[in-house]
């Protein structure tokens, strides 16, 4: 309960919140408005924002709360109903990346024969297509990463909360009940796996350069059509 721990947290969330929030819409927004972006690769992305703002707005509100004031505040129906919707929300966000990965595998396979053609009969087309998907590639296999690195502390931290009474509170430091730490360690590891929320639509935005460009066309140009008409 220390102002010291709590308001730091607090700072933390919010901006992960708003960040994801506003991201993860601005993706799907801009991959919907533009046909030239609605590729396979990019549905599975938009199943990772989606996924992200379902997190966003039902875990960075409600998992902090609980864990700084060990209590559950928002009545027995969300009590219910909150770990289903989070539960479903990872597994699309798992099963998305898992498709991402076995998706890549195969046009990996792909890209390498064209390279190899592309390399013997010097053909530049091929090689702009060559470059693209190893792009995208790279930023697909990027998410998969931070995925797995964002969210295993945390894994590790629920597995050894689960069965910490059997291990003997090992959270506890020096054994002692007083200093307890084990909600400051699991809020530690969970606003740690949330920033997964914000690294998709910062990475994808950051490395996709049409996304860019049509990110800057959907929004300013909008701006600059009404400015117009004033």
């Amino acid at each position: 309960m220390s102002p010291y721990a709590y308001i730091p947290f607090g700072v933390w969330y919010l901006l992960i919140f708003v960040i994801g929030l506003v991201g993860n819409i601005t993706v799907i927004h801009v991959t919907l408005k533009n046909r030239s972006l609605q590729s396979v690769q990019n549905i599975f992305i938009m199943n990772l924002a989606a996924s992200d703002i379902v997190v966003c707005l039902l875990s960075l509100p409600i998992t902090p709360v609980t864990n700084v004031f060990k209590n559950w505040y928002f009545g027995s129906l969300l009590c219910r109903l909150i770990p289903w919707i989070q539960g479903i929300s990872i597994f699309i966000c798992t099963f998305s990346l898992g498709a991402i990965a076995v998706d890549r595998a195969f046009v990996g396979c792909f890209a390498q024969n064209t390279g190899q053609l592309s390399y013997s009969t010097r053909d530049k087309e091929k090689q702009r297509l060559l470059n693209r998907t190893r792009r995208t590639t790279a930023i697909l296999a990027c998410m998969v990463i931070i995925f797995g690195l964002t969210w295993l502390p945390h894994n590790i931290v629920s597995l050894l909360i689960e069965y910490d009474e059997a291990e003997g509170h090992i959270f506890y430091i020096f054994g002692k009940e007083e200093l307890n730490i084990t909600y400051l360690i699991n809020l530690f590891t969970h606003g740690f796996a949330m920033t997964n929320n914000v690294s998709n639509p910062l990475l994808y935005a950051w490395l996709n350069p049409t996304f860019r460009e049509l990110l800057v066309k959907t929004f300013f140009k909008k701006r600059a059509k009404l400015a117009k008409q004033r």
